[in-house]
């Protein structure tokens, strides 16, 4: 004997795609979450190494070099390319955490303009 397939009533079947979506919208929410602790873990693990970064995407600027470099030899901060010009979702979440804490830490030692200054620095002296 040959089953039948089963049909839902249209009311079952909302209901049905209610809590699909739903499961999937906390999925979501909470990969966001994951990624971005990750990004903090991973800045706590660098800091109680001992190192201090920044990481960044994006066209590189004409004085990215002499910005990384100024920074490197005067303060001990890496610049860390982590993406070019396209960056998806989970390397972005994970620059955003990783490099809040490293900002405050940065911050809290050389002063809260020191990224700021640099940079600015880097471009007076850059042809």
């Amino acid at each position: 004997m040959k089953r039948q397939p089963v049909y839902f009533s249209s009311a079952v079947n909302r209901i049905i795609l209610y809590h699909l979506a739903i499961g999937a919208f906390l999925a979501c929410n909470g990969c966001d979450k994951v990624l971005s602790n990750k990004g903090a873990a991973d800045a706590r693990a660098d800091l109680a190494a001992g190192k201090l970064a920044i990481e960044t995407s994006g066209l590189p600027a004409p004085w990215r070099t002499t910005y990384a470099r100024l920074l490197r030899e005067r303060h001990g901060i890496e610049l860390r390319t982590v993406a070019g010009c396209m960056i998806g979702d989970e390397d972005l979440q994970h620059m955003k955490s990783y490099n809040s804490l490293m900002e405050a830490e940065i911050s809290r030692r050389f002063g809260a303009d020191l990224l700021e200054k640099t940079a600015d620095e880097a471009r007076r002296l850059s042809p």
